[in-house]
């Protein structure tokens, strides 16, 4: 039986890994590299498009949900009775915090950072997905 193993192992010993191999190696590993940034690429490319559709309707409720709460009458005092809004300045700052549309501010602005981030990562995959770089 050991003079079995031992012929086994010679025969191990005796074997080399072909030249070409590491060249192999690492052009796989950058194939797959490339895949995964390819596959990044696509899905945050549907995401900004999809964000980006999304912004145009959040921005209109947004803008809906500043009319509705009068929070537009309450911003114009300040411009149109300046003297009158002076002595009274912490009343009008709580009132204007109260009539803004928190809610509606918070879609708005996430839409809008769904998108950018979506982008930069996009353009941040777009060129090791499509260009060979050595």
């Amino acid at each position: 039986m050991k003079k079995e193993y031992k012929k086994i192992f010679r025969q191990i010993d005796e074997k080399k890994p072909a030249r070409d191999l590491p060249g192999k190696i690492l052009a796989r590993i950058h194939t797959a590299k490339r895949r995964s940034a390819r596959i990044h690429f696509f899905a945050l490319s549907a995401l900004s498009t999809v964000s980006f559709v999304a912004l145009f309707p959040a921005f209109r409720f947004t803008m809906e949900e500043f009319s509705r709460t009068g929070f537009y009458e309450f911003f114009s005092l300040a411009f149109s009775d300046t003297a009158t809004i002076l002595p009274l300045w912490k009343t009008f700052v709580l009132s204007l915090a109260e009539t803004l549309p928190v809610l509606a501010l918070a879609i708005f602005f996430s839409v809008l950072f769904i998108l950018l981030e979506s982008l930069r990562s996009a353009v941040k995959n777009a060129s090791p997905a499509f260009f060979k770089f050595n």
